[in-house]
């Protein structure tokens, strides 16, 4: 998460948030501004013996202890506060804020709850990306072939060759056991997805009570969009230009901005290369099934609805 003295900016992974984050503080240290890092503490991060248990009673799906509850948004929410409250008590410039989530591990990828209510006043800015486009990415970058024994071990019971999957059989793994099966009225492939959980999970004020709600006619009415905060999306495709354009609403000098129309993107140590269009990937087979599991994500960004 980055604080500034005039919004907040929250950042989903794989959509862009290095090439924000290292922009804006090259603003503002070209400004001369105070410009903070800081770090919670890992030390609630549970044992390896609590985690396996904790697995133990999980079943496939999203893990219901990975889904925090309104008591455990305001647990975070404090902790946040305390956080900040030992480096100086609201930066007022600018900080780059790395906390712990409900799983105690410290991460830059903040979650709207998590804000202090101090903060809340100022205008929330993330980025968004294609569904299509960035399981692609997620796929090539292999973080998930990287994660704790245990998800290993969940995940070869539905793929015993795992990791060595096709781009397909990824996608199929992610949404078997991260997708929501939260009510009947969903067919057996158009139950909430992967990507659907997570921007739940960021964007959602109380993400339990909503996986709670979630019907098709939640979705398909947009009742959705009244429980999710107050959230300014740029898209991923389109970062320079849109990056800049929010900058100067919010008072942004733009002699001091221009140069993001013109900067290079920040690709990361690994992936795929740019000719690895993400079309290539997916049979109409697949991108139906991934446009059924999207579907809340696809009603609030159509533009990716192609």
């Amino acid at each position: 998460m980055i604080i500034t003295d005039r919004f907040l900016y929250v950042h989903i992974p794989k959509t862009g948030g290095t090439f924000v984050a290292k922009t804006l503080q090259r603003i503002h240290e070209q400004r001369g501004d105070r410009v903070q890092i800081i770090r919670a503490s890992e030390s609630q991060k549970p044992s390896r013996l609590k985690r396996a248990l904790l697995d133990l009673l999980r079943s496939d799906g999203v893990d219901p202890d990975r889904i925090p509850s309104r008591e455990k948004c305001r647990r975070l929410r404090l902790e946040s506060e305390r956080v900040l409250a030992e480096h100086g008590d609201a930066p007022s410039q600018f900080a780059r804020v790395y906390l712990a989530n409900h799983d105690g591990i410290v991460t830059q990828h903040i979650k709207c709850y998590m804000i202090p209510e101090r903060y809340l006043d100022r205008p929330i800015l993330a980025t968004t990306r294609n569904p299509y486009d960035r399981y692609v990415s997620q796929y090539e970058y292999r973080q998930w072939t990287q994660d704790d024994f245990l998800w290993k071990h969940r995940a070869r019971r539905l793929y015993p060759h795992f990791p060595d999957l096709s781009f397909a059989e990824y996608v199929t793994l992610m949404n078997e056991i991260y997708s929501t099966r939260p009510d009947s009225g969903f067919g057996t492939d158009e139950t909430p997805g992967f990507h659907t959980h997570q921007f739940i999970d960021f964007f959602f004020k109380n993400p339990a009570d909503t996986f709670k709600s979630l019907t098709p006619n939640y979705i398909t009415s947009g009742a959705y969009k009244r429980d999710m905060y107050n959230v300014h999306f740029i898209h991923t495709e389109h970062l320079n230009q849109e990056l800049h354009r929010f900058l100067l609403s919010v008072g942004y000098e733009r002699d001091e901005i221009d140069f993001i129309l013109s900067a290079e993107k920040i690709l990361p140590l690994r992936g795929r290369s740019t000719e690895q269009k993400w079309g290539k990937y997916y049979t109409l087979e697949l991108k139906h099934y991934v446009r059924r599991k999207e579907r809340l994500v696809f009603d609030l960004f159509p533009e990716y609805d192609v």
